[in-house]
């Protein structure tokens, strides 16, 4: 039986473009959309195929003041398409073109200021190898 190798999400950084972004989190739901074809000859069972695929998703970084997310690199503004690659271990990403849908800055007197991009993919997303 082969051994795991797991990763550990201190190597899940985010680039957009040639910019590496200090996160701290993010997520991708990556999926396929189902269209039922249910009808009377389907002996009482629900049916369904394959639909459109995509993704989506949301990355959390810290505030840096040398680095502001709304600069270009890398230009995070609501509307804007970039290309990013999300890492799930030092040389393997998710890749791909993505819509930034929003930019959400938190700031609490007792933390430090962060803020969330949240993104659709436009295309294909490439897997890790």
């Amino acid at each position: 039986m082969t051994a795991p190798n797991y990763s550990h999400g201190k190597d899940g950084c985010v680039t957009v473009g040639s910019t590496e972004l200090r996160t701290s989190s993010w997520d991708l739901d990556y999926g396929n959309e189902t269209k039922e074809v249910t009808t009377c000859q389907s002996g009482g069972w629900r049916e369904y195929i394959a639909g459109l695929s995509g993704g989506s998703g949301t990355f959390k970084a810290f505030w840096d003041l040398n680095a502001n997310p709304t600069a270009s690199p890398p230009g995070l503004l609501p509307g804007s398409i970039v290309t990013l690659k999300l890492y799930v271990s030092a040389t393997s990403y998710f890749r791909c073109d993505a819509i930034i849908e929003s930019l959400k800055v938190t700031v609490d007197v007792n933390d430090v200021i962060n803020w969330t991009a949240s993104f659709k993919a436009t295309g294909a997303i490439t897997l890790p190898v």
